[in-house]
């Protein structure tokens, strides 16, 4: 990976030193986790504005804002992070939406070699480092889903393991999806309303605790229903009878079992 010039890495020392100096009434520049956000919002403001229009805008912008040392330093900061996706533009180096494991890892290593051409150790952490983690881990899960080696059982329970260990900030894109597996997991563990009940209830609240067991208890009550049409099925075949009389009986017992609406939904049934 590239070095980054002495020059910069003298700036981050000047900055460095700064952070404890009260200079001029105007507050110092602390590169912090916010100032990549900062920097995204002022160049979007600045939409069709050339890239030196944008390092002249917020060289302005600095040093009405900033003490007179660390406003160089922001300027300095903001216009190779200008640089930064100007390149990133230019070598297409945007996560693909492609599933194909190789392609992101690829762009995802690229990426990281021409961020750290741009910032030094001390501005890629604060910068990118959460950023990039979050995308590794993503290309985790992507490499467990097209493990060839797992079964679909294996894959699901590692991917939810990983989701799971994260901290809650970083659990809360992942929050309806972790709740819905949580969901299956009590449906399984538990077999009687009331323990399903006061499972989901302490995950999800009462009311659509309420609405899940009531759910549940439908979903079992159509399956029973289905499993007596199979079994009823099941003797007329025993019985050896012909295709026509078979046809005819069970006609007659959807039509006497089930609604118009029910029957459509046990079509599916009667072909397998």
């Amino acid at each position: 990976m590239t070095a980054r010039s002495s020059a910069a890495v003298e700036h981050t020392d000047t900055h460095v030193n700064l952070k404890v100096l009260p200079t001029a009434g105007l507050p110092a520049f602390i590169l912090s986790a916010g100032s990549k956000d900062a920097f995204d919002r002022f160049i979007f403001a600045r939409h069709g504005a050339s890239a030196q229009q944008a390092k002249n805008d917020y060289q302005q912008h600095s040093h009405s804002r900033f003490s007179e040392h660390t406003a160089s330093y922001a300027s300095a900061v903001f216009g190779r992070y200008v640089d930064y996706k100007v390149a990133l533009s230019q070598q297409n180096l945007e996560v693909p939406g492609s599933a194909v494991f190789q392609d992101i890892a690829d762009t995802l290593d690229a990426r990281e070699v021409l961020r750290r051409r741009f910032f030094d150790d001390h501005e890629y952490t604060i910068l990118f480092a959460d950023e990039a983690a979050e995308d590794h881990r993503a290309l985790s899960r992507l490499r467990i889903a097209g493990d060839a080696g797992l079964t679909a059982r294996q894959k699901k329970q590692q991917i939810f393991e990983q989701i799971d260990a994260l901290d809650e900030q970083q659990q809360v894109g992942f929050l309806p999806t972790l709740n819905m597996h949580k969901v299956a997991q009590i449906k399984q563990q538990f077999a009687d309303d009331t323990s399903r009940y006061n499972a989901l209830a302490a995950l999800i609240g009462d009311k659509p605790a309420q609405r899940m067991v009531v759910t549940w208890q439908k979903q079992a009550q159509w399956q029973a229903r289905v499993e007596q049409y199979r079994d009823f099925r099941e003797t007329l075949r025993q019985q050896r009878l012909d295709t026509h009389m078979q046809n005819t009986l069970l006609d007659e017992y959807q039509r006497t079992h089930f609604s118009t609406n029910e029957r459509k939904r046990l079509h599916v049934v009667r072909t397998q």
